[in-house]
């Protein structure tokens, strides 16, 4: 862990509580040495609660809104603002050409795409199928943290290959939060393989994932949810519950074809008293209260109340290191 390998992101489960990330493999959170019984009593209590709801994911309701054509304006704009300040300079924002090629920086192209998603034909699920939900891409968590997996069409054609002998077929599902922006021209490829289904965006990913043979991501928080049900899951980077009983790492797409002819989902299993204890113990203890989001969003990210627990986090992070604010120690500066 260190400089810019190491920042704070949401643990997604719970949402208003934040690690500290290291990267570029997979993800791997800092292991905090400060007894923080609030975090342990966090994660018990989302838990205890957690399994019984039915409703929809985390997050979901919040992701409907990037379906609408006010939501496109308003990326739009915040990128176009960006680029009047920095003039070009920053290089963690945009390019000037990338505002007439990507469709979350082109309102016109983003509309288009609005258009063709609202007219597409959704494929029915399998009867019998593995679930493998997209995720959001250019995004650091498929494209850099997963490695060999970022290619996920490929990592599609792979499994329906290998499962066709089976009967069992894929079932490919939009991500919600990326609709539009994606450009239609993405899904021929899976369009022409009989065995891949790509199924409407909208479907409850927490149903699907029950009833999946098994679920496949590279990353995605989808597979932290399916590995606390208890549910078989193949992940394709080190996170940090791929330690799980129940969750496979395999280190390419490839390895798909192997795994399936093994069956090797039938052997995937994990004691939900050993997953709760993973869970609380390990993976939200080395946690802290707080917010890392998108704050035309979620405001709250700015107040200062929200700023202090981040401080705060990295502050604990930088001690443990044998930093003191203000201060450098010798040989670390």
């Amino acid at each position: 862990h260190g400089g810019l390998a190491t920042w704070p992101r949401g643990i997604r489960l719970p949402s208003d509580r934040i690690g500290l990330i290291g990267a570029p493999r997979g993800t791997t959170l800092w292991k905090r040495e400060v007894d923080d019984p609030s975090a342990l009593a966090a994660g018990q209590q989302f838990i205890d609660t957690w399994r019984a709801e039915h409703g929809r994911p985390m997050g979901f309701a919040r992701n409907l809104k990037v379906e609408t054509g006010q939501e496109i304006w308003r990326l739009a704009t915040d990128r176009i603002k960006e680029f009047a300040v920095d003039r070009g300079a920053n290089l963690q924002l945009p390019r000037p050409s990338d505002y007439a090629r990507l469709p979350w920086l082109n309102p016109l192209k983003a509309r288009l795409n609005l258009r063709e998603y609202q007219s597409r034909r959704w494929d029915p699920v399998p009867e019998k199928f593995v679930f493998l939900p997209l995720q959001v891409q250019p995004e650091s968590s498929a494209d850099v943290m997963g490695q060999e997996w970022r290619d996920q069409a490929y990592t599609a054609r792979v499994l329906a290959d290998a499962l066709a002998p089976l009967g069992i077929g894929v079932a490919v599902k939009e991500h919600a939060h990326f609709m539009w922006r994606r450009d239609p021209d993405y899904w021929p490829q899976f369009d022409v393989h009989p065995g891949i289904a790509t199924i409407d965006p909208f479907a409850d990913s927490r149903e699907l994932m029950k009833e999946a043979v098994f679920t496949v991501t590279a990353t995605g928080t989808v597979g932290l949810e399916a590995g606390l049900l208890g549910l078989p899951v193949v992940t394709g980077a080190d996170m940090p519950w791929s330690r799980l009983g129940n969750i496979a790492r395999l280190g390419s797409p490839d390895d798909l074809t192997q795994f399936v002819a093994d069956r090797g989902w039938e052997s995937l299993r994990a004691d939900q008293a050993d997953i709760d204890d993973w869970f609380v113990g390990d993976y939200v203890r080395n946690s802290w209260e707080g917010l890392v989001l998108d704050p035309p969003r979620v405001p709250a990210v700015l107040e200062p109340d929200n700023i202090r627990k981040v401080g705060g986090a990295l502050g604990e992070a930088a001690a443990s290191l044998g930093h003191r604010a203000g201060v450098a120690v010798a040989g670390k500066a």
